[in-house]
């Protein structure tokens, strides 16, 4: 529901929601998105209009749709779509520059089960706080931030707890496990055409290519997005350089589980994160087959005229031996993280939440964000954490109506 899709609504899209979902228009498009787009028809992967059908099959290549209005160029950010529309609401309080330091529980309330009953936090001075919660506490602070403010809580797997100085309240052995990604590389080429400025440009990734490797037996297990600049490793923290273009092949339908773990009993020490990339060799594979399909989609004669020297891993990195190793010194984060308070039946011992998304032996006390997705989606994660934190709401509107009711059959 949370969909404006330009196309209209359909079985896959929705629309008169909150977030805008575009088409890039053709006159925006850049010259090496649609070399890429023809490239890839070219080397026999199909033209798919819609990658997220549900009628058609994921496989092949697209030009992306967006969160861009088309009507004014402004990228629709989550914070954008919702948050600002509430900002001045008297039911909204925000606190900034603060930091949470836990979820303060109370007692145990019959077979182990622990009550949440307010939030710790620090101010920007350090001045501790707590706020006591009237019904439900809600944990939103994403795939790194929700596990360790559990740790740091009490709730999580004993032995690791116990190894930082923290008496476990709560044993989850899942919390901070099950972290998964989309983990990948950048192939890098010079390009014959004019510097592009990314600043000028609707946006810097504008075409996608899915694709199966040999060893796939299911959804496609490659993804290549086409970056029409050649950038550094991290946009984030270089600028990128605008004389060539990247493809980046991922692994979409990654096997390698990583964690997160406390260093410390200080909330202000950044937790341990350990990927564990490449830990599963399937996903070595299916990378390194994705660098054999940008080699040839770059070869394509839709690239003439455009492809310069391959920078990255260049023309020496050939065998496969040469790309595995290529590949290990060089793979990176697809910014896609999930699944580290992971959702599951009481049954699974690595759960943390159950399907309302309420922790474990915990109550009054939910995660709504990425981290309770129990495998990763084989695709950009965002619509679908959009989806459960609509899911999350209704939810909890729903108890709320519930607890009213109730309390008024008690007058």
């Amino acid at each position: 529901r949370y969909e404006d899709n330009s196309r209209g609504s359909s079985t896959a899209h929705g629309k008169g929601g909150d977030v805008r979902v575009s088409d890039i228009p053709k006159a925006q498009l850049s010259p090496i998105a649609t070399a890429f787009h023809k490239a890839c028809v070219q080397a026999g992967f199909e033209d798919n209009e819609d990658q997220n059908s549900l009628i058609t099959p994921q496989d092949g290549v697209q030009i992306y749709q967006v969160y861009i209005r088309d009507d004014t160029g402004h990228r629709v950010t989550a914070s954008r779509a919702f948050l600002s529309k509430i900002l001045e609401s008297p039911k909204l309080h925000v606190r900034p520059n603060s930091l949470v330091t836990g979820i303060f529980l109370t007692g145990n309330h019959g077979g182990g089960v622990q009550k949440a009953i307010g939030v710790t936090y620090t101010d920007r001075t350090d001045k501790k706080h707590l706020v006591l919660a009237r019904n439900e506490i809600i944990l939103s602070a994403g795939v790194i931030g929700s596990p360790q403010i559990l740790l740091l809580s009490g709730i999580g797997p004993p032995s690791h707890l116990r190894e930082v100085g923290i008496e476990p309240k709560v044993a989850l052995r899942g919390v901070g496990s099950n972290l998964v990604d989309h983990p990948r590389v950048a192939c890098k080429w010079e390009s014959k055409l004019a510097g592009l400025n990314p600043m000028h440009l609707f946006s810097h990734v504008e075409a996608n290519l899915y694709a199966s490797s040999r060893n796939s037996t299911g959804p496609p297990d490659i993804q290549i997005q086409q970056d029409h600049v050649r950038s550094n490793a991290d946009l984030l923290l270089e600028p990128p350089v605008s004389t060539g273009f990247n493809l980046k092949p991922h692994a979409v339908t990654p096997k390698s589980r990583g964690t997160i773990r406390l260093r410390s009993i200080n909330a202000k020490d950044k937790p341990l994160i350990d990927p564990k990339y490449l830990s599963d060799r399937r996903d070595l594979d299916s990378i390194v087959e994705g660098i054999k399909i940008c080699r040839k989609v770059v070869s394509q004669k839709a690239f003439e005229g455009i492809r310069g020297e391959e920078l990255q891993p260049g023309k020496d990195v050939s065998t496969d031996k040469e790309l595995e190793d290529w590949v290990r010194a060089n793979v990176d984060t697809g910014y896609h993280p999930v699944g580290t308070c992971k959702m599951g039946s009481r049954h699974d011992p690595m759960s943390v939440v159950n399907p309302e998304l309420k922790v474990h032996n915990v109550e009054n006390l939910r995660v709504i964000d990425a981290s309770v997705m129990p495998i990763i989606p084989n695709g950009n994660t965002q619509a679908a954490t959009f989806m459960i934190a609509e899911k999350g709401a209704e939810m909890i509107l729903a108890h709320a109506q519930d607890l009213n009711a109730i309390t008024r059959s008690q007058q």
